[in-house]
């Protein structure tokens, strides 16, 4: 299985070693994005800290070329908004790099069942997001 992890640090690639997966580490989006256009892998982690604002665009894309493969964002502590941008950019889940070590497997196994890797916390923040927009529609139109 093919995971590809485009990050500023290695720390999830030593998580993952493993004689199952195929890990690829880049620390430039556009190289990481030309790798996954051909290798389509089975998870992509992409690191917040590596292109702040423009994440959310990024994962846009990726998601473009890559709608079956789970977009993971990582980070360190990352601010509800900037979470749900992710999410809603494509991301099915995030995982705080604090809690790696403890939660990557699960995450992995949980992703791969099409499930999603957000706190329930998010999960209503996501839906009143949801549902703000919905009615933003029914009102303009």
């Amino acid at each position: 299985m093919d995971i590809v992890i485009i990050d500023h640090q290695e720390t999830l690639a030593h998580l993952l070693r493993s004689g199952r997966l195929t890990v690829r580490f880049f620390d430039d989006p556009l190289v990481a994005y030309r790798c996954i256009e051909t290798a389509k892998p089975a998870i992509v982690f992409v690191g917040f800290d590596l292109l702040k604002d423009d994440t959310p665009p990024y994962i846009s894309y990726l998601y473009r070329i890559i709608p079956d493969s789970p977009i993971i964002l990582t980070a360190g502590r990352l601010d509800d908004r900037s979470i749900l941008d992710c999410l809603a950019a494509g991301a099915r889940g995030y995982l705080e790099r604090n809690d790696a070590e403890k939660f990557i497997d699960k995450l992995i196994s949980a992703v791969l069942n099409g499930e999603a890797w957000i706190s329930r916390r998010l999960v209503a923040k996501l839906l009143q997001r949801l549902q703000h927009s919905r009615r933003k529609s029914l009102i303009i139109s």
